[in-house]
């Protein structure tokens, strides 16, 4: 791969699933982003808004169509053999450390397995480095012997990592690896996948609905609604001054933890369509909940396409300029 082309570039994805009677209901579409290596790419978004299902798509465990090319790879076209060749290189975390590991197996075998799956080595090779993973992320000896249900969420999702790495993977997928945890445990648990970043050269894709997680853990981000990309660009520019309505909406629902201070308000003109959320069919799918539609009959007619703004970010909205020079903050995350 040339060093200048992205780790992974994702084209008009579309991500689907089976409905009864032959339909497919489709939780992602013309989702489009690069990802170069060493990079944290976060994809952000409320529940339902086609997050996990991007993951899920990269990651062949859904139908889903476009171009993903991965590490010089035209990825979507592997199956069967060379698909399983490939898999070592893309690996995921998922987000509930209580359901994603088998409560039947030792916590060593768990981080072995994939070894075994692929056949990596000797059989003392495979246990030596499941051993040296489960060291990586702060585990000892005696929490191997342990069977998952005899360890907290935060070492359980230490396990998912080393599981994870233990393939020596170019780009891990994680799908909301915190999420499910203490707000104490949350901090450790990002903190050692920093680390892990910074001393094995890994690229994260990092999907989360928290957005002080995602400012501190993320250097781009993908802010997703409806399925379709809003808003896209370096965490510090959509932080600091978001191009996208919804992107507003979700920065001022952050709560600031110091009560004697005041949220900056971002002043936008009230709501004229009372109609209830839902998908809409055409048009912008975010255009029930727009403060900026106004009655403007384009949003329900044509659906926004991501455009590049002079500033660097992407966005789709017909109004966005109407946002231009509003900042916001969004309180620092204590580790």
């Amino acid at each position: 791969m040339d060093a200048a082309e992205p780790l992974l570039q994702v084209e008009n994805m579309e991500v689907s699933y089976p409905q009864p009677r032959g339909a497919r209901f489709v939780a992602a579409r013309e989702v489009g982003f690069s990802v170069r290596a060493g990079e944290v790419f976060g994809l952000v978004g409320e529940s339902g808004s086609g997050k996990s299902s991007v993951a899920k798509g990269l990651m062949h465990l859904a139908q889903v169509s476009g171009e993903v090319r991965f590490d010089g790879i035209e990825w979507l076209a592997q199956r069967g053999a060379a698909l399983r060749r490939l898999r070592p290189r893309m690996q995921m975390v998922f987000q509930d450390p209580f359901s994603s590991l088998d409560p039947r197996m030792s916590v060593h075998a768990i981080t072995s397995e994939p070894l075994d799956i692929h056949e990596v080595g000797t059989r003392a090779e495979r246990r030596e480095r499941a051993t040296e993973m489960l060291e990586l992320v702060g585990l000892t000896p005696a929490h191997a012997k342990r069977k998952p249900s005899a360890l907290s969420g935060g070492q359980r999702q230490r396990v998912a990592i080393a599981r994870a790495l233990a393939l020596n993977p170019k780009l891990v997928v994680l799908d909301e690896p915190v999420s499910a945890l203490d707000v104490s445990i949350q901090a450790q648990v990002l903190n050692l996948l920093s680390d892990l970043r910074a001393r094995l050269g890994l690229t994260y894709i990092f999907i989360v609905h928290d957005l002080v997680v995602a400012e501190y853990f993320c250097d781009n981000l993908a802010v997703m609604f409806g399925g379709r990309i809003m808003e896209m660009g370096s965490s510090r520019s959509i932080f600091r001054a978001p191009a996208h309505p919804y992107t507003l909406e979700l920065l001022a629902a952050v709560p600031i933890p110091d009560p004697s201070q005041a949220r900056k308000r971002t002043s936008l003109p009230a709501a004229t369509d009372p109609a209830a959320e839902s998908a809409a069919d055409t048009g912008c799918p975010y255009q029930h909940r727009c403060l900026l539609r106004q009655g403007r009959s384009i949003c329900g007619e044509e659906t926004p396409a991501l455009r590049r703004r002079g500033d660097g970010q992407f966005v789709a909205c017909h109004f966005s300029d109407e946002l231009t020079g509003r900042e916001t903050s969004v309180p620092a995350v204590r580790s």
